[in-house]
């Protein structure tokens, strides 16, 4: 196992191996696809604002930054790539998890993600996040990993628990999007208590 304190897990981005999905670094390739996955529909429960619409020269700059993100050992932004049942993997991107904003000290990192609409309720987000929270524990060595959550994404929701996050509090009227403020949740998990 690698902790932190080496550089090891930072060598080379990962690929993540699941029964259903593959998890890999951001390529060129992904640039035309974000948009067409990250609608308005898509965005609405993501904490960040995101342009609308969504366009090619935004995708650039989030390519960009996920790969400066792990350059710089603050994170790793990962593309899921989707195997329908019985095919090989979909060389097209369906949605984005990662494991970021990571305090070496603390030991812990933030876990976000998103997936394109047509690609709901498959259980991608599910596979994804356990490949993430498997590779965050036993391979970075975190102790814990947390996520924030709009209070009516019933579906997020659903997936953290499904995951053994547990909630941990409530921000009030944390975030102003879309004309009215909303709840945010916060769901952690820690090592060992999966």
């Amino acid at each position: 196992m690698c902790g932190l304190s080496s550089s090891a897990p930072f060598r080379t981005f990962p690929i993540l191996n699941g029964e259903n999905v593959k998890l890999r670094e951001l390529c060129r390739k992904d640039v035309k696809r974000i948009p067409k996955l990250l609608t308005q529909e898509v965005s609405y429960y993501l904490k960040q604002t995101i342009p609308n619409p969504y366009k090619i020269e935004d995708a650039i700059r989030f390519i960009a930054e996920s790969h400066r993100s792990f350059k710089s050992r603050k994170g790793f932004i990962f593309g899921i790539d989707f195997r329908e049942t019985g095919d090989e993997f979909s060389s097209s991107l369906v949605g984005i998890i990662s494991v970021d904003n990571i305090n070496k000290i603390n030991r812990n990192a933030e876990v976000g993600y998103w997936i394109g609409k047509e690609y709901w309720d498959r259980g991608i987000v599910t596979e994804s996040l356990e490949l993430v929270i498997d590779y965050a524990f036993h391979i970075l060595d975190l102790h814990k990993l947390y996520a924030f959550v709009f209070a009516q994404n019933i579906a997020s929701i659903h997936v953290l628990e499904k995951c053994s996050f547990r909630k941990e509090g409530q921000q009030c009227e944390q975030r102003y999007k879309h004309g009215k403020f909303h709840n945010i949740l916060l769901y952690g998990i820690i090592k060992n208590e999966n």
